[in-house]
Protein backbone atom coordinates (compact mmCIF):
# COMPACT_ATOMS: atom_id res chain seq x y z
CA UNK A 1 0.00 0.00 0.00
CA UNK A 2 2.84 2.06 0.96
CA UNK A 3 4.40 1.73 -2.68
CA UNK A 4 1.11 2.15 -4.37
CA UNK A 5 1.14 5.57 -2.69
CA UNK A 6 3.99 6.70 -3.48
CA UNK A 7 3.33 5.48 -7.03
CA UNK A 8 0.90 7.82 -7.17
CA UNK A 9 1.83 10.56 -5.57
CA UNK A 10 4.80 10.54 -8.46
CA UNK A 11 2.17 9.49 -10.83
CA UNK A 12 0.54 12.97 -10.22
CA UNK A 13 3.51 15.39 -9.98
CA UNK A 14 5.09 13.64 -13.33
CA UNK A 15 1.25 15.20 -14.97
CA UNK A 16 1.47 18.00 -12.87
CA UNK A 17 5.30 18.55 -14.54
CA UNK A 18 3.46 17.88 -17.83
CA UNK A 19 0.93 20.49 -17.81
CA UNK A 20 2.85 23.29 -16.47
CA UNK A 21 5.37 22.75 -18.65
CA UNK A 22 3.26 23.49 -21.43
CA UNK A 23 3.14 27.08 -19.96
CA UNK A 24 6.06 27.77 -18.40
CA UNK A 25 7.57 28.93 -21.25
CA UNK A 26 4.80 31.39 -22.06
CA UNK A 27 4.76 32.35 -18.18
CA UNK A 28 9.09 33.54 -18.65
CA UNK A 29 9.45 30.86 -16.02
CA UNK A 30 12.07 29.73 -18.14
CA UNK A 31 15.79 31.03 -17.94
CA UNK A 32 19.35 30.49 -19.14
CA UNK A 33 22.54 29.54 -17.13
CA UNK A 34 26.05 29.75 -18.08
CA UNK A 35 29.17 27.02 -17.18
CA UNK A 36 32.09 29.01 -18.17
CA UNK A 37 34.30 26.83 -20.79
CA UNK A 38 38.15 27.28 -19.76
CA UNK A 39 41.25 26.86 -22.08
CA UNK A 40 43.77 24.34 -20.15
CA UNK A 41 46.85 26.34 -21.78
CA UNK A 42 45.49 30.11 -20.81
CA UNK A 43 43.81 29.05 -17.94
CA UNK A 44 40.92 31.65 -19.30
CA UNK A 45 37.01 31.51 -20.26
CA UNK A 46 36.98 30.75 -24.05
CA UNK A 47 33.02 30.18 -23.96
CA UNK A 48 30.12 28.87 -21.93
CA UNK A 49 28.02 26.12 -22.41
CA UNK A 50 23.89 27.42 -22.43
CA UNK A 51 21.67 24.95 -19.75
CA UNK A 52 17.98 25.73 -19.51
CA UNK A 53 16.89 26.20 -16.08
CA UNK A 54 13.06 26.16 -15.27
CA UNK A 55 12.33 28.91 -12.31
CA UNK A 56 9.11 27.26 -11.07
CA UNK A 57 7.36 30.23 -8.85
CA UNK A 58 6.08 27.96 -6.52
CA UNK A 59 8.16 25.02 -6.42
CA UNK A 60 11.49 26.69 -7.05
CA UNK A 61 14.39 25.96 -9.48
CA UNK A 62 13.42 22.30 -10.88
CA UNK A 63 16.06 20.01 -11.67
CA UNK A 64 16.93 19.49 -16.22
CA UNK A 65 17.14 15.66 -15.01
CA UNK A 66 12.71 15.79 -14.40
CA UNK A 67 12.13 18.40 -17.02
CA UNK A 68 14.42 17.32 -20.07
CA UNK A 69 12.62 14.12 -20.45
CA UNK A 70 9.23 15.44 -19.64
CA UNK A 71 9.97 17.97 -22.63
CA UNK A 72 11.66 15.27 -24.93
CA UNK A 73 8.03 12.80 -24.18
CA UNK A 74 6.16 15.67 -24.97
CA UNK A 75 7.83 17.47 -27.86
CA UNK A 76 8.06 20.77 -25.92
CA UNK A 77 11.81 19.75 -26.12
CA UNK A 78 11.83 21.51 -29.88
CA UNK A 79 10.14 24.66 -28.55
CA UNK A 80 12.61 24.85 -25.56
CA UNK A 81 15.67 24.22 -27.17
CA UNK A 82 14.72 26.95 -29.96
CA UNK A 83 13.98 29.23 -27.07
CA UNK A 84 17.42 28.42 -25.62
CA UNK A 85 19.48 28.60 -28.65
CA UNK A 86 18.32 31.94 -29.50
CA UNK A 87 18.30 33.63 -26.43
CA UNK A 88 21.88 32.54 -25.42
CA UNK A 89 22.98 34.23 -29.13
CA UNK A 90 21.50 37.10 -28.21
CA UNK A 91 23.50 37.25 -24.56
CA UNK A 92 26.71 36.22 -26.82
CA UNK A 93 26.18 39.51 -29.42
CA UNK A 94 25.42 41.45 -26.39
CA UNK A 95 28.84 40.30 -25.04
CA UNK A 96 30.90 40.85 -27.62
CA UNK A 97 29.74 44.57 -28.37
CA UNK A 98 30.52 44.85 -24.21
CA UNK A 99 33.91 43.35 -24.35
CA UNK A 100 35.15 42.90 -27.62
CA UNK A 101 36.54 39.82 -26.92
CA UNK A 102 39.69 38.46 -29.43
CA UNK A 103 39.23 36.08 -30.47
CA UNK A 104 35.14 36.10 -29.78
CA UNK A 105 33.68 33.38 -27.11
CA UNK A 106 32.42 30.31 -28.12
CA UNK A 107 28.42 29.52 -27.36
CA UNK A 108 28.07 25.62 -27.16
CA UNK A 109 24.26 24.60 -26.45
CA UNK A 110 22.77 21.03 -25.59
CA UNK A 111 20.61 19.91 -28.03
CA UNK A 112 18.18 16.28 -27.25
CA UNK A 113 18.47 13.73 -30.05
CA UNK A 114 14.33 14.87 -30.88
CA UNK A 115 16.46 17.82 -32.08
CA UNK A 116 18.91 16.57 -34.45
CA UNK A 117 17.07 14.07 -35.83
CA UNK A 118 14.35 16.79 -36.38
CA UNK A 119 14.48 17.46 -40.62
CA UNK A 120 14.68 21.28 -40.24
CA UNK A 121 16.94 21.54 -37.18
CA UNK A 122 19.64 23.29 -39.90
CA UNK A 123 17.18 25.86 -41.06
CA UNK A 124 16.20 26.82 -37.26
CA UNK A 125 20.15 27.08 -36.74
CA UNK A 126 20.37 29.14 -39.49
CA UNK A 127 17.65 31.51 -39.06
CA UNK A 128 18.42 32.32 -35.56
CA UNK A 129 22.03 33.44 -36.46
CA UNK A 130 20.80 35.40 -39.14
CA UNK A 131 18.22 36.98 -36.79
CA UNK A 132 20.79 37.44 -33.70
CA UNK A 133 23.86 38.12 -35.69
CA UNK A 134 26.01 35.56 -33.55
CA UNK A 135 28.75 33.60 -36.30
CA UNK A 136 28.22 29.78 -37.26
CA UNK A 137 31.53 29.42 -36.26
CA UNK A 138 31.45 30.48 -32.72
CA UNK A 139 28.73 28.07 -32.05
CA UNK A 140 29.17 24.61 -31.11
CA UNK A 141 25.96 22.65 -30.96
CA UNK A 142 26.69 18.96 -28.93
CA UNK A 143 24.67 15.56 -28.54
CA UNK A 144 24.72 13.06 -26.15
CA UNK A 145 26.94 9.99 -27.09
CA UNK A 146 24.51 8.00 -26.48
CA UNK A 147 22.04 9.32 -28.85
CA UNK A 148 24.36 9.74 -31.30
CA UNK A 149 24.15 5.89 -31.90
CA UNK A 150 20.90 5.26 -31.29
CA UNK A 151 19.31 7.54 -34.44
CA UNK A 152 22.79 7.64 -36.25
CA UNK A 153 21.05 7.87 -39.67
CA UNK A 154 18.89 10.84 -38.80
CA UNK A 155 21.67 12.91 -36.76
CA UNK A 156 24.55 12.03 -39.24
CA UNK A 157 23.07 13.65 -42.24
CA UNK A 158 21.70 16.98 -40.07
CA UNK A 159 25.18 16.92 -38.56
CA UNK A 160 26.42 16.99 -42.65
CA UNK A 161 24.39 20.43 -43.07
CA UNK A 162 25.23 22.12 -39.92
CA UNK A 163 28.55 21.84 -40.38
CA UNK A 164 28.45 23.28 -44.34
CA UNK A 165 27.12 26.05 -42.72
CA UNK A 166 30.14 27.05 -40.69
CA UNK A 167 28.54 25.38 -37.04
CA UNK A 168 30.77 23.26 -34.87
CA UNK A 169 29.50 20.06 -33.15
CA UNK A 170 30.79 18.10 -30.22
CA UNK A 171 29.85 14.51 -28.80
CA UNK A 172 29.02 15.10 -25.06
CA UNK A 173 28.76 12.76 -22.37
CA UNK A 174 31.53 10.40 -24.19
CA UNK A 175 32.33 7.03 -22.09
CA UNK A 176 28.84 6.77 -21.29
CA UNK A 177 27.76 4.53 -23.90
CA UNK A 178 29.10 1.27 -25.81
CA UNK A 179 29.69 3.18 -29.11
CA UNK A 180 32.32 1.60 -31.64
CA UNK A 181 35.57 3.68 -33.23
CA UNK A 182 34.25 3.03 -36.44
CA UNK A 183 30.64 5.08 -35.75
CA UNK A 184 32.65 7.88 -34.33
CA UNK A 185 34.86 8.01 -37.19
CA UNK A 186 32.24 8.42 -39.57
CA UNK A 187 30.25 11.11 -38.33
CA UNK A 188 32.96 14.34 -38.82
CA UNK A 189 32.89 15.98 -35.53
CA UNK A 190 35.06 19.03 -34.38
CA UNK A 191 34.68 18.70 -30.21
CA UNK A 192 34.77 15.34 -27.92
CA UNK A 193 33.50 16.29 -24.34
CA UNK A 194 34.74 13.42 -21.76
CA UNK A 195 32.36 13.09 -19.18
CA UNK A 196 32.57 13.69 -15.63
CA UNK A 197 32.47 10.10 -14.22
CA UNK A 198 35.74 9.33 -16.28
CA UNK A 199 37.15 12.45 -15.51
CA UNK A 200 36.44 11.86 -11.56
CA UNK A 201 38.61 7.78 -12.15
CA UNK A 202 41.54 9.98 -12.67
CA UNK A 203 42.40 10.84 -9.19
CA UNK A 204 41.62 6.91 -8.10
CA UNK A 205 43.74 5.18 -9.99
CA UNK A 206 46.17 4.81 -12.73
CA UNK A 207 44.15 2.91 -15.23
CA UNK A 208 41.41 5.95 -15.04
CA UNK A 209 44.00 8.24 -15.96
CA UNK A 210 45.45 5.95 -19.05
CA UNK A 211 42.04 5.84 -20.17
CA UNK A 212 41.33 9.27 -20.42
CA UNK A 213 44.79 9.40 -21.97
CA UNK A 214 43.76 6.82 -24.48
CA UNK A 215 40.20 9.02 -25.61
CA UNK A 216 42.31 12.33 -25.81
CA UNK A 217 44.76 10.59 -27.90
CA UNK A 218 42.01 8.86 -30.29
CA UNK A 219 40.13 12.75 -30.16
CA UNK A 220 43.16 14.35 -31.34
CA UNK A 221 43.70 11.44 -34.05
CA UNK A 222 40.22 12.18 -35.45
CA UNK A 223 41.21 15.86 -35.52
CA UNK A 224 38.95 16.68 -32.42
CA UNK A 225 39.50 18.99 -29.68
CA UNK A 226 38.74 17.79 -26.29
CA UNK A 227 36.64 19.27 -23.40
CA UNK A 228 36.88 17.76 -19.95
CA UNK A 229 33.60 17.28 -17.84
CA UNK A 230 33.18 17.50 -14.40
CA UNK A 231 36.76 19.14 -13.49
CA UNK A 232 36.69 19.88 -9.54
CA UNK A 233 40.37 20.27 -8.66
CA UNK A 234 43.59 22.16 -9.55
CA UNK A 235 45.24 18.65 -9.54
CA UNK A 236 42.91 17.35 -12.14
CA UNK A 237 43.14 20.37 -14.66
CA UNK A 238 47.48 19.87 -14.44
CA UNK A 239 46.78 16.53 -14.94
CA UNK A 240 44.12 16.80 -18.31
CA UNK A 241 46.58 19.75 -19.20
CA UNK A 242 49.50 17.02 -19.06
CA UNK A 243 47.42 15.05 -21.29
CA UNK A 244 46.60 17.69 -24.04
CA UNK A 245 42.84 18.08 -23.18
CA UNK A 246 42.45 21.92 -24.87
CA UNK A 247 39.67 22.64 -22.39
CA UNK A 248 37.56 21.81 -19.27
CA UNK A 249 34.19 22.81 -17.37
CA UNK A 250 33.44 22.02 -13.76
CA UNK A 251 32.87 23.74 -10.22
CA UNK A 252 36.66 24.50 -10.23
CA UNK A 253 35.42 27.66 -12.86
CA UNK A 254 32.33 28.24 -11.43
CA UNK A 255 28.65 26.49 -11.31
CA UNK A 256 26.19 27.44 -14.00
CA UNK A 257 25.16 31.08 -13.62
CA UNK A 258 22.89 33.30 -14.78
CA UNK A 259 23.79 36.16 -17.07
CA UNK A 260 24.68 38.89 -14.81
CA UNK A 261 27.06 37.09 -13.10
CA UNK A 262 28.42 35.11 -16.57
CA UNK A 263 29.32 39.10 -17.66
CA UNK A 264 30.60 39.74 -14.24
CA UNK A 265 33.22 36.43 -14.77
CA UNK A 266 34.06 37.97 -18.20
CA UNK A 267 34.39 41.16 -16.89
CA UNK A 268 37.12 40.53 -14.13
CA UNK A 269 38.79 38.02 -17.01
CA UNK A 270 40.16 35.89 -14.37
CA UNK A 271 42.95 33.19 -14.38
CA UNK A 272 42.33 29.52 -12.32
CA UNK A 273 45.29 27.78 -10.69
CA UNK A 274 49.25 28.43 -10.60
Amino acid sequence: AVYRTQFQVAKTRHMSLVAELHNALSRNEFRVHYLPIVSLATRTVTGFEALARWHHPERGIISPDLFIPIAEETGQIVRLGRWVLLEACRQMVDWQGRFHLDPPLMLAVNLSAVQFAGFDLDEQVHSILDDTGWEPEQLTLELAERALFEHRDAVTETVRRLRSMGVKLAIDNFGTAPSSLTQLSQVPYDRLKIDRSLVAKMKQDEAGRELVAAIIGLAHQLSMEVVAEGVETPGQAAQLSQLWCEYAEGYLFGKPMEADAAGALIASFPRWWA
